[in-house]
């Protein structure tokens, strides 16, 4: 079963999932192995990540690279 397919029945059965921002590779290895139901990736973390103000300065390729990778 597909990992969105899971938090899809699980978002069902139990009405709350619990969803981990995440803003590197690294940070959603510990957020998977931790139990979490799933990740959030947004411009917030990723600016984060790269010491620059959360002014949409990060890339949408930027961010898509980051993503891919984890």
């Amino acid at each position: 079963m597909s990992k969105s397919k899971r938090l899809r029945e699980g978002m069902a059965e139990r009405g709350l999932v619990h969803i981990m921002a995440t803003h590197s590779p690294l940070s959603a290895v510990l957020a998977e192995e931790a139990g979490f139901d799933g990740l959030w990736a947004s411009g917030f973390e990723l600016s984060a990540l790269y010491g620059v103000p959360d002014m949409s300065l990060i890339s949408m390729t930027q961010h898509l690279d980051m993503l891919r990778a984890t």
